[in-house]
């Protein structure tokens, strides 16, 4: 081999050999934004709630329970609950009903009953919002 080429194979040895001793020494900067939001819906309960007193006869109480639809996507049904003299009654409807009329029998006709009514709405995806009791009926 010419001392040429020696000289330049040695050269290029020495220069891969201290390359490899040495820390590699480099710096990256730079951001990137990230979205972390999650867009989430807010179940509206029915509106326009209102408590109907619709006959009152002997020991016979009927009530009407109105309302207007959530404006929530996913609507699925409503359930309308009720409190007769303070105990629970609950009626299931479909999503399109806006009203669902009860019958009640009291003990008897000289006892004075009072109901209030509210609405919850429900949706496909499980979440639920209730509308404020109602003012009282009595009968």
């Amino acid at each position: 081999m010419s001392s040429g080429k020696l000289v330049t194979v040695l050269g290029v040895s020495g220069t891969i050999l201290l390359g490899m001793a040495l820390p590699a020494n480099a710096a990256f900067s730079g951001s990137a934004a990230v979205s972390t939001a999650v867009s989430t819906v807010t179940v509206a309960p029915p509106g326009n709630v209102t408590l109907t007193l619709t006959s009152c006869q002997g020991v016979s109480m009927q009530v009407r329970l109105s309302w207007s639809a959530s404006a929530t996507p996913g609507v699925d049904g409503y359930q309308s609950s009720f409190l007769f003299n303070g105990q629970p009654y609950q009626v299931q409807s479909d999503g399109s009903t806006g009203s669902v009329t009860v019958n009640l029998t009291k003990p008897n006709a000289a006892t004075a009953w009072t109901a209030t009514g509210s609405v919850a709405t429900q949706t496909s995806y499980g979440w639920t919002a209730t509308s404020p009791q109602t003012p009282a009926v009595t009968c």
